[in-house]
């Protein structure tokens, strides 16, 4: 039988076994708060895929803007016509045979001065020879800052162009069109016209030709 001298100490002991058990179900419930903020903070740091891609540059492709040079539009001061076409119809033989010279030579001064002289606007050529088999033509149109958009396209052999083959070229140097302009064989002069490209700059369209011969 417990005595009345017990009770005090049997009271203390009950006292402090409640007391160490709430603590204990503190402390497990700090814990979980604790993991509970810790995932959070972790979860808010991850990036995001839209993120990611905001960030990406936009590539100068999505513009669609025309290669410089590669545009002459009518009406602009490239496509004005400086000269008459300088047109050289030849026989079998290298000789101009049948043809209207003193016409030739005029539109040859007038296209190698313009040359020359770094004009802006249009000049062109043609060349036919072979009864017909070969008929080439081509025309510069100038920028006057030694670049012109160049277009070429005819027949050669049993080539004939579909597709006019267009470029923006770098001409040669002015002193080589003065010394062409002093040359007095007219075949010589013509070619410096037909050669006056330089170097390609761009391609801005490809030619195409239909070699069947049919």
């Amino acid at each position: 039988m417990l005595t009345t001298r017990a009770l005090p100490g049997l009271a203390c002991a009950l006292s402090l076994l409640l007391a160490c058990t709430d603590k204990g179900d503190d402390t497990t419930e700090g814990t979980s708060s604790e993991s509970q903020t810790t995932d959070g903070e972790t979860t808010d740091s991850q990036p995001t895929d839209a993120q990611t891609t905001e960030d990406e540059p936009a590539t100068d492709g999505e513009t669609g803007t025309p290669a410089p040079g590669c545009e002459c539009a009518e009406g602009d001061p490239c496509s004005v016509q400086l000269c008459e076409t300088a047109s050289l119809f030849e026989d079998e033989g290298e000789d101009t045979g049948g043809q209207d010279e003193a016409s030739l030579a005029a539109s040859l001064t007038c296209a190698l001065e313009a040359l020359r002289d770094r004009k802006v606007g249009r000049i062109g050529w043609r060349q036919e020879s072979g009864a017909g088999q070969y008929d080439e033509y081509g025309h510069f149109e100038m920028f006057g800052d030694g670049t012109a958009r160049y277009t070429t396209g005819g027949v050669a052999d049993i080539c004939t162009t579909i597709v006019d083959a267009v470029e923006v070229v770098t001409l040669r140097s002015p002193e080589t069109f003065a010394a062409c302009l002093e040359d007095a064989a007219i075949e010589e002069r013509f070619a410096c016209l037909r050669q006056a490209r330089l170097a390609l700059q761009t391609t801005c369209v490809e030619g195409e030709h239909d070699c069947s011969g049919v």
